[in-house]
């Protein structure tokens, strides 16, 4: 038996001692690669590697979905209000990963003065998919912090988290992206100041009409969950010093009339913002949200609505003097 037992450790040694260079190579590469053609995925591996580089030294932080990384233009508000900024929004994601997002900010980096938070209407919503599941591979390896918020969508077994390389095993995608990071690539999209990322693009109206011919109306499910962690997010702030403050983005005015409880989600956050005296900016009914030109989809604005917004949201916190 022990010969045996043997016999199988020899075996198997050439292959532990090969997945630590193998696992360190396919995560190097994949935090490494920039490229535009790839921004979309690789993005938030940028964002969390400042994160536990400890970079993040700024003023105000951005938080929030993809609507939040592709509206807020950081150096428009660093130019606007003479502060440091950075966009740490999380595409494809609602508060339990921004959540996550956060609590790795804070604990690795120092405080920001004021985090506007960019809410909208999926922030209190659990996705039942992992999304972007290729920006988490390289930070999760040992890693308590992640394993919780990962384990809720059952991609991953408990192995994955302590043995190198285990976790990239059916991950093709992610081990063919790491195979381009061994080649020069553009790497103008990544922003020394978080990420944004212009979508130059014009209107497309295709979701929208494909959305409208399977359902006359669109309803949100807010989380219990979601919404007692949220509430604990906000007095955790309170108890750090870190004033928020909440912005809902401009939306093209036919999506909103497809949600058919966008108002439910809009008494939650003003309940929020009430009972703490948090400042709430709804930008819903503004003009932008009259024209398509300004979005490529419903929810997104593109490179010219993100402009023109980011200036007027830079405006308004320097009148309202919300931001000092």
């Amino acid at each position: 038996m022990n010969n045996f037992l043997l016999k199988i450790g020899l075996f198997l040694l050439p292959f532990a001692i090969l997945s630590i260079p193998a696992d360190y190579f396919i995560s190097r590469n994949l935090i490494n690669l920039k490229d535009t053609r790839f921004a979309d995925k690789l993005k938030d591996c940028a964002i969390w590697s400042d994160i536990y580089d400890s970079k993040i030294d700024v003023d105000v932080a951005v938080y929030g979905s993809s609507r939040a990384s592709c509206h807020i233009v950081s150096q428009i508000l660093e130019d606007s209000l003479k502060i440091r900024a950075y966009n740490i929004g999380i595409s494809n994601h609602t508060f339990w990963m921004q959540n996550l997002r956060h609590k790795e900010y804070l604990k690795y980096n120092k405080l920001p003065k004021y985090i506007i938070y960019d809410v909208d209407i999926f922030s209190f919503t659990l996705f039942k998919s992992l999304n972007n599941i290729e920006q988490f591979l390289p930070y999760m390896l040992y890693s308590e912090d992640m394993k919780p918020y990962l384990d809720l969508y059952n991609v991953f077994s408990n192995i994955d988290y302590y043995l190198p390389f285990m976790r990239y095993y059916g991950q093709y995608k992610a081990v063919l992206l790491s195979m381009l990071g061994i080649f020069p690539a553009d790497d103008t999209w990544k922003n020394a100041k978080g990420f944004y990322y212009m979508k130059d693009m014009n209107w497309n109206a295709a979701d929208l009409e494909r959305a409208k011919k399977q359902t006359e109306h669109y309803e949100v499910k807010f989380d219990a969950l979601l919404l007692n962690m949220f509430e604990d997010f906000i007095r955790e702030c309170k108890a750090k010093g870190i004033k928020l403050i909440f912005i809902y983005d401009p939306e093209y005015i036919e999506g909103q009339k497809f949600n058919k409880n966008l108002d439910e989600a809009f008494n939650y956050y003003q309940h929020f913002s009430d009972k703490y005296g948090i400042p709430f900016l709804n930008y819903s009914n503004d003009t932008l949200c009259m024209d398509k030109k300004y979005f490529f989809n419903s929810l997104h604005l593109n490179k010219l609505g993100a402009i023109h917004y980011t200036r007027k949201l830079a405006h308004d916190l320097k009148t309202l003097n919300l931001i000092q």
